[in-house]
């Protein structure tokens, strides 16, 4: 897989972030307290 600024019409010199990390929580009396994790990046 190449790599972000590989890609075609991405700027070799391109600071766009490529990753993302959130923290999600549950509204809900099952799921009280835990933490769910999603991440995705390239």
């Amino acid at each position: 897989m190449p790599a972000y600024r590989s890609e075609k019409n991405v700027a070799g010199d391109s600071k766009t972030e490529t990753f993302v990390a959130r923290k999600l929580f549950i509204d809900n009396w099952r799921w009280d307290g835990v933490p769910f994790f999603i991440r995705t990046g390239k």
